[in-house]
This record gives C-alpha cells, structure tokens and sequence, in this order.
C-alpha cells in the first residue's frame, strides 16, 4: 500500500458514503471487473466492493462497506505490514474458510486505496493435484517395476519346478508346489490391493467437522485392547478446532499402530504429545522401541518400503498412507532424529481449513 501500516479493526462510526454516478465509466469498471476490488479509504477501511470481491469473501455487497480489510484476513494478519504487491496471503470468508489469496493495491485520489483481489484457490488446488498425480505416478511406476515383478517371479519359477514334478511323477512334491503358488497369488492379491488403496487416498473429499482431540486420541488408544501391558500417556493441550477429522485419526491411528506394531517389548511406552502453535497442532507421537535408522527416515514413508525385508506383503503401505492423509491436509509429517533407541513422529496439523484443501 502507499504507507506501511498495520491493519484496524472495524470502525462502527465510520459513515459509509455512497457511490453514486452509475454512468461514470470508472464505476462500470468497477463493477463489472472480473477481479475482486475494494476502495479503502486512508484507514483502510471498505468503502465500495464490487460483486466479484462481495463473492470471493462470502457477503452480500452491501455488507462490505464499512469493514476492515484486517476484518478480511485471518488474525494472523492483523498486524501486516502490506506493501503495494502483497503475496503470500490468505483471505477469510464469512463462514470462517480461508482461501489463498492475490493482493496489489494503488492509491488513488482522496487519500483512498483501489484494492484488487484475485482467489487462488483453483490455481493452487491444480498445483497440489498435479503434484501429487505426478508423485502418485512415480511410485506408482517403482511399485510396478520392483515389487510387482518379484512375486511374478517367484511365481514363474515354481510353475517350472511343478512341471518338473509332474514329469516324474512326484504328486506329493507337486502339491506342495501348488500350495507355494497359492501363496504367491494370495500375496500378489493383498499387495495390489494395498496399492489401489493408497491410490485411492484423494478418491473422496475430506469432510470438515468440529475436532475434539482428546476425544479422538481416545478413541484411538481403546481400539488398541492387544496392548494391555503397554503404557500409553498423553500429554494433550489442544483447543477444539475444525478440520477434516477422519483423515487425523487416521494418520494417528497409523504412528500409534506402527510403534507398538514394531515394538520388541510387550510392557513398552508409548507417549502422545499435542500442543497449538500459531497456526498448527502439533504432535509428537513416540516410543521406546528399537528405533529408525537415520538412513530410513524418508523411506519409511514410501510404499512397501518395510524395513524388514522378510515382512508380510504390502508391509510398510501404512506409514506411505499416513503421510499422503498428511499431505492432501495442508500437514506436515516427519520422523524426528534419534541417537539410540525410540522413534518419534513429528505431526503439525493446520488449526484452519482452507478453500484449496478442502473446499
């Protein structure tokens, strides 16, 4: 903007003045803009808005004038200092979404502010979506090319050796061949399955909800029964927020399953940490198993990359699902370093949902 200023509140006794002139070319511009436009006065405050910035932040046009641009923004903003191009932004609407947002400013006469305004959120949806379909087919691709092919060779070798025991006659060499055959197919099954399963993590919009997390933590902890010699604390300072509820009980879900899961004790601990930061919650989930190798921090979250190559089939699409869930959320999940036993998972989950992620 002209000055660096930090944003006001709303003002209840500013008299809104009306724009009149219906035939001035400057407001059939104005109107019929296709970006969204505010005139601000010295304080920042709306003046006039256009149909197309009345549709972007929710309102009738006629209940934008007389509010702050800060009343626009999430909090976060309040105290910005804006210059003439501002990026980087996010706008709020009136039923509390936020949505990425364009923001270029110039001063006009009177000492106001002509304001455009351009709504990202399809701009940055194409983005992710395309990011993550070129991930999704990159690991589709290894997938293909690796874990595939293994157990269709080990397939095309038994069928060898059960020709070899029909040749000579060894029914009972030739049963047992069969059952490993079987074996492979039923493994080959379980692992195509997984596949289309985390393929499938984007299929379904996230459904936004009110979250209790120390209800959700709850939840998930009485699912684990098995577990009875395990000590689980929670350590859980976390208001109530909105998001989409299902996929972060998932993602928990999977880092409680996966540390008692792979623990090598039966009377181990598992710790489950939460506190809000700025515009996160974040969570640590952590153990006192055997712990992750270094090397194996990002593996780990790739699919069927178990550390145990002598695993089950499909072993180690849990971690892969978790951190796709994490990704399409806006989320951020890591494994945290460790110098000896224990493995700890770092979760920072938005406390805002927004137009892109999960309009």
């Amino acid at each position: 903007m002209p000055r660096a200023a930090m944003l006001p509140q709303p003002s209840s006794s500013l008299e809104v003045p009306e724009i009149e002139g219906a035939d001035d070319p400057f407001v059939i511009l104005f109107e019929s803009a296709p970006c969204g436009l505010l005139l601000l006065d010295e304080d920042y405050v709306v003046l006039a808005a256009n149909q197309a910035a009345a549709e972007m932040f929710g309102y009738a046009t006629k209940r934008l004038p007389g509010r702050s641009l800060a009343s626009l923004l999430p909090q976060r903003f309040a105290d910005l200092d804006l210059s003439p191009h501002g990026d980087d932004l996010s706008g709020l609407r009136s039923d509390g979404m936020e949505f990425p947002l364009a923001l270029a400013c110039e001063g006009v006469a009177g000492g106001c502010t002509l304001v455009m305004l351009t709504d990202l959120t399809s701009h940055e949806r194409s983005r992710r979506e395309l990011r993550q379909a070129r991930t999704l087919f990159e690991e589709l691709a290894y997938v293909a090319a690796h874990d595939l092919r293994t157990p269709i060779w080990g397939m095309a070798n038994l069928t060898g050796l059960l020709r070899h025991d029909l040749n000579v006659g060894d029914i009972a060499r030739a049963k047992n061949t069969l059952k490993r055959i079987d074996q492979r197919v039923t493994a080959m099954e379980k692992l195509v399955e997984d596949l289309l399963a985390y393929a499938r993590c984007d299929a379904q919009a996230a459904r936004l909800e009110p979250i209790d997390f120390k209800q959700v933590v709850g939840d998930i902890v009485a699912d684990f029964e098995d577990y009875p010699d395990f000590t689980i604390q929670q350590d859980l300072l976390v208001p109530d927020f909105i998001g989409a509820k299902a996929d972060l009980a998932k993602v928990l879900r999977q880092l409680v399953a996966n540390a008692l899961q792979h623990h090598d004790r039966a009377d181990g601990t598992l710790k489950i940490s939460a506190r809000a930061y700025g515009e996160h919650c974040v969570i640590e989930v952590s153990d006192d198993g055997p712990g992750i190798p270094a090397a194996a921090a990002e593996r780990i979250f790739r699919p069927f990359q178990a550390l145990d190559a002598d695993g089950p089939a499909g072993a180690g699409l849990g971690l892969a699902i978790a951190q796709r869930l994490a990704l399409r959320n806006g989320a951020e999940l890591a494994l945290l370093p460790s110098d000896g036993r224990g493995a700890s998972f770092h979760l920072a989950w938005p406390l805002h949902p927004r137009a892109d992620r999960h309009g």
